[in-house]
């Protein structure tokens, strides 16, 4: 075989090479997105399931729009949110699974939820994590995003 015929299979596995990586590359950074877009979608279902909470009278069960009524623990089982003990004794940890990622209820107080949501598709070894937060009284939704190896340890 002559030089240019080794030159041009180097030059072709090179260039296979290069799309396999692009390819794995790529498919990784969308399923990253996705896992990323599906948990935005999924907290928004849980803030409608929080607002029928809120918006239920008193009497009914639910807050009747009065943060003197929100209680944790009905928004919780309003949700479908687990009650997991952590590794501290007064600690209570609410968690809900889905094939999306694992979502912790970090506080329901005054008509304020805040929701930390961790994807499961990771990248570089961190995972998609939001901090969702949503007022009941003003309407007002604050969503940060990043990355993270696993839930922020919550101190009390």
């Amino acid at each position: 075989m002559g030089q240019q015929q080794i030159l041009l299979i180097v030059l072709g596995v090179v260039v296979v090479g290069l799309a396999i990586a692009a390819g794995i590359w790529m498919f990784q950074y969308y399923a990253y997105t996705t896992n990323l877009q599906a948990l935005l979608v999924e907290l928004d279902y849980i803030k409608v399931d929080a607002y029928t909470y809120w918006t239920t009278p008193h009497s009914l069960g639910g807050a009747g729009k009065d943060p003197e009524y929100s209680d944790i623990y009905a928004l919780a089982g309003t949700t479908g949110f687990q009650e997991q003990y952590g590794g501290k004794v007064i600690q209570v940890d609410w968690v809900r699974e889905s094939e999306n990622g694992s979502f912790r209820l970090i506080s329901f107080y005054d008509g304020d939820m805040t929701i930390y949501a961790l994807g499961k598709a990771s990248r570089r070894g961190k995972h998609p994590f939001v901090n969702y937060a949503h007022s009941f009284v003003s309407s007002k939704t604050k969503i940060d995003i990043g990355s993270e190896e696993g839930f922020p340890a919550t101190h009390f």
